[in-house]
Formats: structure tokens, C-alpha cells, sequence
């Protein structure tokens, strides 16, 4: 899939799929920055630690993927809440999300030139990071690639749902609180460490 640059978002689970229910993204507290160096026809994946914001809970899977849809970022209608960043509009910019299933960072790891720097894991806590076209083709395959048909008694993990992220627990769905801070919210990596992740 062809794009003019690609970008990786961090967020959690429950975070991309009202990113998706909305058709937007938002990374940094809202902050305008990133989103603005976007351009139309560039490829944006999520990147999920954990399955809802705050939690502890690892979920480690790339989670959403699509195409940038405009051309400007846009001021939310209504101020969230950030903490101690204040409340204010988030910047967003609208997204057309491929019709994607999850795929657990394992399954692609040793495929993507990101995940090449053992230390790769502590990069995310930019909260949006420029992607390696090669990268993003890599994961557009796998994301909107049926998986193998599973053995019976395989022992092999929960299948992923088809709308971007694996599903909450009991089914319970958490505000979308986007832009609130987690500076003072220790998240998991994707090696297993401890680290602040600017949302």
C-alpha cells in the first residue's frame, strides 16, 4: 500500500476503538504538533500496550490502521479534561480506517525495522512517531490478512476481533477521555518495562 509517510500512534486499547467509532486520531495530549506534520494519503497504525487506559493489563498489539483523510488538523468541538495539562480542544485529524483486525506485536516483531533496536520500546514514549513505509506495508498485510485457521486443542491465543482491537474486559467500554495525561501512569512497554506514555 502505497502512502507518502507513515506514523505510529501509541494509545490504549479502549482509546483506538473510539478513535475508530469516531473516524479521527489524536496523540500527545491533543497537541497539534504531529497531526499537523501529517499530510492526506499518509498511513497511520496504533500501537496498543495495554487494553484500557490506565491499566496494567498488557494487550502489545498494533490495533488499528488506516489513511489520513484531510488536509489540516481541526480543533475538537468540545474541551477535555488533561489533568495537569489543563482542559482545552484536542487537535484531531480524520482518519479512513481499514476494515483491520489486531495483530499481536509477536507476530510481526522479527518483520519490522522498528522493533530492530532492542531498546525500540522506549521510543513510543513520544506518542507518535514517524514508521518505515516498509514497516507499515508489513503491517497492512498482516492486519487485513485473514489469520491461519487455528488447530483444535492449539493452545494458540484468543482470535482478535474485526474491528481493530482485541475486546475490552467483561465487555466494558471506558469514556473517551483521549486527551487526559497519563504522565503519572506507568504503562508496560513493548519489552516489559516501565514507562510514562505521552497520550
Amino acid at each position: 500500500m502505497a502512502s507518502h509517510n507513515t506514523w505510529l500512534g501509541v494509545a490504549s486499547g479502549d482509546h483506538v476503538r473510539d478513535a475508530v467509532d469516531l473516524a479521527i486520531i489524536q496523540v500527545n495530549h491533543g497537541r497539534r504538533h504531529n497531526v499537523a506534520r501529517m499530510r492526506r494519503g499518509d498511513g497511520f497504525v496504533y500501537y496498543s500496550p495495554t487494553q484500557t487506559y490506565g491499566s496494567r493489563t498488557p494487550l502489545r498489539a498494533f490495533t488499528a490502521l488506516g489513511v489520513i483523510a484531510d488536509d489540516e488538523p481541526y480543533l475538537a468541538d468540545e474541551a477535555v479534561n488533561m489533568g495537569s495539562h489543563g482542559t482545552r480542544r484536542p487537535w484531531r485529524r480524520r482518519i479512513d480506517y481499514v476494515d483491520a483486525r489486531s495483530v499481536d506485536l509477536r507476530d510481526v516483531t522479527h518483520q519490522l525495522h522498528l522493533t530492530q533496536d532492542r531498546n525500540w520500546g522506549y521510543r513510543l514514549r513520544l506518542g507518535c512517531i514517524q514508521l518505515a513505509v516498509e514497516d507499515f506495508e508489513v503491517l497492512y498485510d498482516a492486519m487485513t490478512t485473514a489469520p491461519a485457521q487455528r488447530r483444535p486443542g492449539g493452545g494458540d491465543r484468543p482470535p482478535h476481533d474485526n474491528i481493530g482491537i482485541l475486546p475490552l474486559e467483561q465487555g466494558a467500554r471506558v469514556p473517551l477521555h483521549m486527551a487526559t495525561p497519563s504522565d503519572d501512569v506507568t504503562c508496560s512497554d513493548a519489552t516489559g518495562n516501565g514507562v510514562h506514555l505521552l497520550w
